[in-house]
């Protein structure tokens, strides 16, 4: 019943998404302590993560200041971070997560 062992690490990368996922391979190395991995992820999705919330808000600053806190909730989920979905996914959940609890506070206030 044991079947085959679970791959880990950048073997388990290939073998959950059925390609390559660079991304994932670089959150994988942050994890394991690589700073330089997490500033390639952070260069590659800084500009468009900010697009898609500033998509949310129509407000530059509200669209800034949660792009920082997709940053750091990247940062902190690091030591959890398996990947399941390619990272794109995980990240622009992390993105629509953080706009919508914006959102709903900002709705909140205004009520």
């Amino acid at each position: 019943m044991g079947g085959a062992p679970k791959p880990k690490g950048r073997q388990r990368v290939y073998s959950i998404m059925g390609r390559h996922d660079e991304d994932a391979l670089d959150m994988l190395a942050f994890q394991a302590g690589e700073e330089r991995a997490f500033h390639r992820l952070f260069e590659k999705y800084r500009r468009p993560i900010l697009n898609y919330l500033y998509r949310f808000f129509w407000n530059q600053a509200i669209a800034e200041e949660l792009t920082q806190e997709v940053f750091l909730r990247v940062c902190r989920g690091a030591k959890g971070y398996e990947p399941r979905v390619p990272f794109r996914y995980w990240i622009y959940q992390i993105a629509a997560n953080a706009g919508l609890l914006t959102w709903g506070v900002k709705c909140a206030e205004c009520c």
